[in-house]
């Protein structure tokens, strides 16, 4: 019994916790043992106090905010435990390393509606967004620095020449020694894409033998196609691009599908367009509830909307 516990403590770290699962952690007397005992049994990352006060600021209002999905019961109780570890300064979602070939494998999620900010074993730090993860060796070897990422993140590259750094994205690969780039790359999206903001970045195709690569200087960005395995080229604006790692999302022409499947991973809840209109709004999202945001669109589009559970639908007037 006393490991099923530990199983579902675990599956909260990681988000992916079931309704029933979350029940059942809220019942459990033991709970902030067990939080302690996964932390003991770990070694996360440290935030900077900045990063951590953004945390305990996001699980506050997951608690107040119209943004909750949970039972406020249960958030309460695990939130008054997370508080003890982010005193401490370190991680807010951890998973402990599982061996693979005497590798120690170090695998961190981001769950919808949080951004987690990691430190990697050469001091580059990595930003991701919800609803993503990242996989690295607890150590890099000494000839390569190799990364796995699903979802989005930003990276910030320590420069090292002797050891190049190796994002691996599905189909793509980027090679950098040191730099800062976006990478987008959610399983659902029909792109990846690769935005680099300082250095240079070549981008890989290891499953496409006939093709070397694009390198690509600052402003650039790579969009590379999954359904006809091609790859463009184009210039961006990074401030927009980079907005979320400061807490901010810029939205500039877009129709409400595009801001919805944003919203989603911003605010950690579902949310469903129904025979919405292609009207396109430009808006910037910050410090804003997910009500907040909805009336807004509500005020200056042909939209209306509900709140139902842990899920909103939205209609065209």
């Amino acid at each position: 019994m006393k490991n099923q516990n530990k199983k579902y403590i675990a599956n909260f770290f990681l988000g992916i916790a079931q309704k029933s699962e979350q029940d059942k952690i809220s019942k459990m007397p033991e709970v902030d043992h067990l939080l302690k005992q996964q932390w003991a049994s770990s070694t996360p990352n440290k935030l900077d106090k900045a990063a951590t006060k953004r945390l305990l600021h996001q699980t506050k209002n997951k608690i107040t905010s119209s943004r909750k999905i949970r039972n406020i019961n249960f958030i309460i109780k695990i939130a008054a435990s997370l508080v003890l570890f982010f005193a401490l300064g370190t991680s807010f979602y951890y998973l402990s390393p599982t061996k693979k070939s005497n590798i120690e494998i170090v695998s961190l999620s981001s769950p919808a509606g949080l951004r987690t900010k990691v430190l990697l074993p050469d001091s580059s730090t990595v930003i991701l967004a919800g609803n993503s993860q990242i996989s690295y060796p607890s150590n890099f070897d000494e000839k390569t620095r190799n990364v796995k990422i699903v979802g989005e993140a930003f990276f910030d590259v320590q420069k090292n020449p002797k050891k190049p750094f190796i994002v691996a994205v599905e189909d793509i690969t980027i090679s950098v020694l040191g730099t800062s780039f976006n990478i987008l790359a959610y399983p659902e999206e029909e792109s990846i894409e690769t935005s680099l903001v300082t250095g240079k970045i070549l981008v890989g195709f290891p499953n496409n033998p006939k093709s070397h690569g694009v390198t690509l200087s600052p402003g650039e960005r790579s969009t590379y196609s999954k359904i006809n395995k091609t790859v463009s080229i184009s210039e961006f604006e990074i401030n927009r691009t980079i907005s979320w790692i400061n807490e901010k999302l810029i939205f500039e022409n877009e129709n409400i599908f595009s801001i919805c499947k944003k919203l989603e991973r911003w605010y950690g809840i579902k949310i469903n367009v129904h025979n919405s209109s292609k009207d396109k709004y430009t808006l910037t999202v910050q410090d804003n509830t997910l009500t907040e945001v909805l009336d807004l669109l509500a005020k200056v589009g042909p939209i209306q909307y509900e709140i139902n559970n842990s899920k909103v639908d939205i209609y065209h007037k």
